[in-house]
């Protein structure tokens, strides 16, 4: 169920960062996109920090941020036509390997 709650955090994370981006590119201010922002980053807060009773907290704080900055990434690409050098995406795998490595070694968790 942790990781259940770990998933929500991810989901809201990446659903209010896309808001900010599309606040970013409109002109103007829009309060339903800002109350947008900040319900789906409180909701990303609370179901991390529930994550956090049985996942240790640099495991969970990696895999939460890693999952974000890929599918940020990825979606940037996607939707926004955004151009990355080789670079960015070798930095993704190592990032990956080094989420992967923290789990295969952090102490044990449910």
């Amino acid at each position: 169920m942790v990781y259940v709650s770990l998933g929500v955090a991810i989901v809201s994370e990446l659903i209010a960062t896309s808001l900010l981006r599309v606040n970013a590119t409109n002109a103007g201010f829009n309060p339903l996109l800002l109350l947008g922002i900040i319900v789906f980053y409180c909701i990303s807060f609370y179901s991390l920090g529930q994550s956090l009773t049985v996942i240790p907290t640099g495991v969970a704080y990696a895999i939460w941020s890693a999952v974000g900055i890929v599918i940020l990434t990825v979606l940037d690409r996607v939707v926004y036509h955004t151009h990355f050098m080789w670079q960015v995406y070798v930095a993704l795998a190592l990032i990956v390997c080094g989420v992967i490595l923290l789990n295969l070694y952090a102490p044990s968790h449910g």
